[in-house]
């Protein structure tokens, strides 16, 4: 396997792909290397790419330089980036700074896209992969959203449920949110 390979193994979204799968994508992907100070990307820019930080940190910066820029999150080793664009093929909506000299894995749009058409394993995974992250962000948000929302107006009548109607008990499970997953929300929301 090749050193891009080994690194991307060693991630959190390697692990859940495996070695077989993480072999397959790493031909298909590229090293990034920025120093401290550069930009991935500015917003605006097109999401023609996404990227998994293997080694340092990016701010992401909202607004524009001289202008209000705010840093509303920080990503560091095993974090993905960049997927959302790819995915909806639309411009980047925040800057990448690198605080850091950093390493990243690439994968191009245009190198997936054929991927996904001809229904390669490692990429459906990679997907996967993608939407359940995607997933645990928007779940987090509707929280953030449920837990500032007003309370809802009092009920009038309480519905009633014939007593011939079957009730299925379901089993819900807990949703673990990390903060680091609402932190840009906050810095969003203030």
């Amino acid at each position: 396997m090749s050193e891009l390979g080994d690194r991307l193994l060693n991630t959190p979204l390697g692990s859940a792909l495996g070695a077989m799968a993480v072999q397959g994508l790493a031909t298909h992907a590229e090293a990034v290397r920025l120093k401290r100070g550069e930009y991935l990307f500015r917003a605006g820019d097109p999401g023609d790419a996404l990227y998994l930080v293997l080694a340092g940190n990016l701010d992401v910066v909202l607004g524009k330089l001289g202008a209000g820029e705010m840093v509303v999150a920080t990503l560091g080793p095993g974090q993905v980036v960049g997927e959302l664009e790819v995915m909806t093929n639309t411009v980047r909506v925040a800057s990448l700074l690198a605080t850091e000299d950093t390493l990243l894995f690439t994968l191009k749009g245009q190198k997936l896209a054929p991927l996904l058409a001809q229904n390669d394993a490692a990429a459906n995974q990679l997907v996967a992969y993608i939407a359940k992250s995607l997933a645990r962000r928007l779940a987090a948000v509707n929280q953030r959203i449920v837990a500032k929302a007003p309370p809802p107006p009092p009920v009038e009548a309480a519905m009633t449920v014939p007593e011939d109607m079957p009730i299925e008990e379901v089993e819900v499970q807990e949703l673990i949110v990390e903060d680091a997953d609402l932190d840009v929300l906050d810095k969003l929301w203030t």
